[in-house]
């Protein structure tokens, strides 16, 4: 993989968007590209912004899970948002990311890459990408988002981590021939906007892109709410986010925020 400085200038010259990457500020190492991205945003970083680190010596998924980040073994980037709406709005992002990435990565592929309710991208089952979405609110009002994104390219020579190996995948598998980093983060952004913006301005069009290419609907799964837990089929998503279930009795039960655990292949 290039330096930051060689990365930076090459994603410059590929970016077709409007405001993702936009500026773009690429580092050798951070801890985290959240921390990092949150502090540029306190700091005035427009919509847009991006935080892009080579390596993350403290990455971290959702519920602070440590998220592996070793130098060439993937993609670890954070994108400044400054949506205008309540949280539920705001809950559409992450939605939207696994859409964004989906679709970027559907050619490279083959379209074998489905998402996972609420914000995992997967590959034949197991996690090739994972998505974190922290707002910060005011008065009630979202006034930042940091989405935070790891995409794994390759395992490295030693394979992923122990404790992850079972359960992760690396775009290398699929991808035919070399992945160019800054044009595979360009494509990024730019599916990831395009989501976004259906996100902020067209919430049905948005579910149904997040139908089109779900690993979760039709499946047995098992939600996991703090201390609560449902079983049932998933069977529907609704426009605020939530994930519809199908229990025992026929009823039908939404749930917005949590873990859901796939039991059964659909």
């Amino acid at each position: 993989m290039d330096d930051a400085a060689d990365l930076g200038s090459k994603l410059a010259e590929l970016l077709t968007t409007q405001r993702l990457g936009r500026p773009a500020h690429v580092f050798e190492s951070l801890g985290s590209t959240q921390d990092q991205a949150r502090a540029e945003a306190q700091d005035g970083a427009p919509d847009g912004a991006l935080v892009w680190a080579l390596e993350q010596t403290a990455g971290r998924g959702r519920m602070d899970r440590a998220w592996s980040s070793r130098r060439g073994e993937g993609l670890w980037f954070s994108v400044v948002l400054r949506p205008e709406g309540d949280p539920s709005a705001a809950a559409l992002l992450s939605l939207a990311a696994g859409v964004g990435l989906a679709r970027a990565l559907q050619a490279p592929t083959d379209g074998a890459v489905k998402v996972k309710w609420p914000n995992d991208v997967l590959l034949d089952g197991r996690k090739l990408a994972g998505i974190l979405a922290e707002a910060e609110t005011h008065d009630g009002q979202v006034r930042i988002v940091i989405l935070g994104v790891g995409l794994n390219l390759d395992p490295g020579p030693g394979g992923f981590p122990p404790e992850i190996a079972g359960q992760a995948a690396a775009l290398s598998e699929a991808a035919s021939g070399s992945i160019d980093a800054a044009t595979l983060m360009a494509t990024l952004l730019g599916e990831l906007e395009d989501a976004i913006d259906m996100a902020q301005a067209r919430p049905e069009e948005l579910r149904q892109a997040w139908l089109a290419v779900s690993d979760t609907i039709g499946r047995e799964v098992r939600a996991e709410m703090g201390g609560e837990a449902r079983t049932g089929r998933a069977v529907d998503l609704d426009l605020d986010g939530s994930l519809v279930i199908e229990v025992a009795d026929g009823s039908l039960s939404r749930v917005r925020a949590g873990e859901v655990v796939h039991l059964r292949p659909s």
